[in-house]
């Protein structure tokens, strides 16, 4: 499954660096940081949502988004 975080506020590159499997981009207009990455499964998003919280990030927003066609 596709997922996109959106966290308030710009993420450091650092802060970015945890979570290698989620592409991250800021949005100046918006103010805020959307991460995107394939989910294998519900224990790998409770993980990543730990490690959100661990670093006292804020999700904003959390939404599923339609997979990727197949490319067969």
């Amino acid at each position: 499954m596709h997922y996109e975080f959106v966290v308030r506020a710009r993420m450091s590159d650092r802060a970015a660096a945890a979570f290698p499997e989620l592409t991250a981009e800021y949005s100046a207009a918006r103010g805020t940081t959307s991460l995107f990455g394939t989910i294998a499964d519900q224990t790998q998003l409770r993980g990543l949502l730990a490690r959100f919280d661990s670093m006292a990030l804020e999700i904003i927003e959390l939404r599923q988004l339609p997979g990727l066609p197949d490319s067969s």
